[in-house]
């Protein structure tokens, strides 16, 4: 592979350690696990796809208990370049402030 950098991972975005899922630099792989929780669960992911040949968004959505209608209030956007950074946003339409732990 003639690449300097590559980002593998599944359409959840998350990176497990199985199989050829991590960051990749010169052809090695230099992380193989970065995994994201939110209240101790991981995001349900409704969209991943890739933006660029360098760049992939996954969008999800995180489900709280007592939410009120059918809609989750709190969105997740996790952009990932391959050069193995990442932005993780989180959008809320809750009617008040929203504390959640993120691992």
């Amino acid at each position: 592979m003639a690449l300097p950098a590559l980002a593998v991972s599944p359409a959840s975005g998350q990176l497990t350690g199985h199989g050829m899922d991590g960051f990749y630099r010169d052809g090695r792989r230099v992380l193989s696990r970065c995994e994201l929780q939110v209240a101790g669960d991981e995001p349900l992911i409704v969209q991943g796809r890739l933006t660029g040949a360098d760049r992939a968004r996954f969008i999800g959505t995180i489900r709280r208990a007592g939410e009120r209608g059918p809609d989750p209030e709190i969105r997740m956007e996790r952009l990932r370049s391959a050069d193995g950074t990442e932005q993780i946003t989180f959008r809320s339409s809750a009617a008040r402030p929203v504390r959640l732990p993120v691992e």
